[in-house]
């Protein structure tokens, strides 16, 4: 598990086959539309 170097302001918990996956569910988010940006990581197996 990584380290995240910046502030936490909300997170969802995504069923994806890879990180690569989780990239692509996310790809339309409207967080983007507003110039936010996202970081996917594994935080646990479940």
């Amino acid at each position: 598990m990584g380290e995240v170097d910046t502030a936490l302001t909300g997170f969802t918990v995504l069923d994806a086959t890879s990180l690569e996956h989780a990239g692509e569910i996310v790809a339309g988010c409207p967080i983007f539309k507003s110039g936010g940006s996202i970081e996917i990581y594994e935080a646990m197996s479940m």
